[in-house]
């Protein structure tokens, strides 16, 4: 290989770096960012006295969103695949996350209703996180996307799928232990 080709490589390597890397910082923050809106939107629901405060529910439902803001930066697509084969080949049945058996134990079916529709965006925005912060898996939302606006079937398949990645997320950041730095 002669200089000009490795000075080449180098550089396109660099530049992917300099772009790459606050990018992906940049996808973490907004989705962070999206779920502490709907973290907040939770407490709306709260304040207005449709959610109990000292519910095990409201507590759950909050600590698990929170879980997620701390664990966002942690996730990426090839940590979700090597998590995904361990855990299969440890646990073959895994439950669903803490956060939605909280939701389903909501007694009003409406307030039931708009935080299950809450916490689904903020899994959403986890996996949206993921896609935007892998160039590869990109590209292939971009085939999936294009594929699902021709045919609907595949859109309902996406769709599905979609909803179960934000449960493994969300099912990761649940387990992650919360360790308190001291200073």
């Amino acid at each position: 290989m002669n200089a000009d080709a490795f000075f080449a490589i180098a550089t396109l390597a660099a530049l992917v770096c300099l772009v790459l890397v606050p990018w992906r910082e940049t996808m973490t923050a907004w989705a962070r960012q999206i779920i502490f809106e709907k973290r907040d939107a939770v407490f709306d629901v709260a304040a207005s006295g449709r959610l109990d405060f000292d519910s095990q529910e409201y507590r759950r439902i909050r600590s698990s969103m929170e879980a997620s803001i701390r664990f966002a930066h942690e996730l990426s697509f090839t940590r979700m695949l090597f998590q995904k084969a361990a855990h299969g080949m440890i646990k073959p049945k895994q439950s669903a996350p803490v956060i939605n058996s909280a939701v389903s134990a909501i007694e009003d079916e409406a307030t039931r209703a708009e935080v299950a529709r809450l916490v689904h965006e903020s899994q959403m925005a986890l996996v949206y996180m993921v896609v935007l912060k892998s160039p590869l898996l990109m590209l292939f939302a971009v085939f999936v996307l294009a594929l699902a606006r021709v045919t609907g079937g595949v859109r309902s398949m996406a769709d599905n799928f979609t909803s179960q990645l934000g449960e493994v997320f969300q099912r990761e950041a649940e387990s992650v232990p919360v360790t308190v730095r001291v200073r």
